[in-house]
């Protein structure tokens, strides 16, 4: 009998982590075929191709990225390239993660082609309406067959906002695939760095941390004066749109040239978890870091006044400090007395997705 295709969205370095895992699962399913598409929404070859090899990521066919250049990427062209390459071959379901303009693309596709679609981490809420990967979590879990949820109070949030079996949609609570990857790169793919002083590891990349210039001068003035008063330098993940939006204000050029900094390229996923792991503070507005530094027990500030991860907040994990200077020192003093213990990882979310599609698919 022909294995039933799946075709499987990914364009942005968190869906590369999540993605990676249920690969995995899915090509040990023989019921089941992958094929998987990269939007090019992250063009650049350390936010992309070294994830995959890392990873051990199957070849992705990958559309083609408009003019070279992220910034001319948009969700509409992505969604009808991506709906002319469905009409091609015709996938039977549609995979997508989380919540970047790649997830919405797969979303909207899936939709208007008629074929069933998987929210990977669906029913996950910040609620800051400003974000927009907000709004990306909302439609595309209004738009899914299967939602795959990380843990049980996101399937509770589904629910209390009418989603489920009356709408003909599957809640399945499987648990966090990127543990998964996590897991598989601690275990086979681990860089053995060598770490001489103390740090603290900073990264930025939210179009709501970056994109008005005022707001990240004064984020990336409280990380100084953070950086001077735990003694520890600053070792900053020079992200594109980061660089990009420093080479163009010469007040945030200055404020790089402190001496605080230890400036770094974009990291593949080993190396990120080897910097995590032997942080003496993460401070990040990103949410797959938030969950990587809460499981390797680093102390963690997060960027932003609020966050879809609220488990690691209630477990006193994390702390919520947006870019205010004493919010930090308040994070400081906390942990000072709450040093967070590294967890076991859960694993198993990504082939109980597998068993899963193989069930309705396959009955």
């Amino acid at each position: 009998m022909k294995p039933v295709l799946i075709a499987h969205i990914v364009g942005a370095r968190p869906q590369f982590v999540k993605a990676a895992a249920v690969s995995r699962a899915l090509r040990q399913k023989p019921e089941l075929e992958e094929w998987l598409i990269h939007t090019g929404q992250h063009y650049d070859p350390g936010m992309s191709q070294r994830f995959f090899d890392e990873l051990g990521i199957p070849a992705a066919e990958a559309l083609r990225i408009v003019s070279g250049k992220e910034s001319e990427w948009n969700v509409d062209w992505a969604t009808e390239a991506l709906c002319s390459l469905f009409r091609e071959r015709r996938p039977e379901a549609v995979v997508v993660h989380g919540d970047t303009l790649s997830t919405l693309a797969g979303a909207r596709a899936a939709e208007q082609l008629g074929l069933p679609l998987a929210h990977v981490e669906a029913g996950l809420r910040s609620g800051n309406w400003a974000m927009p990967e907000e709004a990306i979590r909302v439609e595309t879990d209004r738009l899914s067959r299967w939602l795959f949820v990380p843990h049980p109070s996101a399937a509770e949030q589904l629910r209390a906002e009418g989603l489920g079996s009356e709408r003909g949609q599957h809640i399945e609570t499987v648990g966090d695939v990127m543990f998964d990857s996590m897991r598989w790169v601690l275990d086979h793919n681990a860089k053995n760095q060598v770490f001489s002083e103390p740090y603290a590891l900073v990264t930025l990349h939210r179009n709501t941390t970056l994109d008005v210039a005022e707001r990240l001068g004064t984020m990336l003035e409280s990380l100084l004066q953070f950086g001077k008063s735990a003694s520890v330098p600053l070792r900053l993940i020079l992200h594109p749109r980061l660089r990009a939006m420093t080479s163009n204000a010469p007040a945030l050029r200055c404020l790089l040239r402190d001496h605080s900094w230890r400036l770094l390229p974009p990291q593949g996923y080993a190396s990120m978890l080897a910097l995590i792991q032997h942080a003496d503070w993460v401070l990040t507005d990103s949410g797959g870091l938030q969950k990587e530094a809460a499981l390797l027990g680093r102390p963690l500030l997060v960027l932003r006044a609020e966050t879809e991860w609220t488990e690691w907040v209630d477990q006193g994990r994390a702390r919520l400090v947006a870019d205010r200077y004493d919010e930090m020192e308040r994070a400081k003093q906390y942990f000072s007395s709450h040093k967070p213990k590294p967890l076991p990882i859960p694993t198993g979310a990504s082939d109980r997705i597998a068993e899963i599609l193989v069930r309705d698919l396959r009955p």
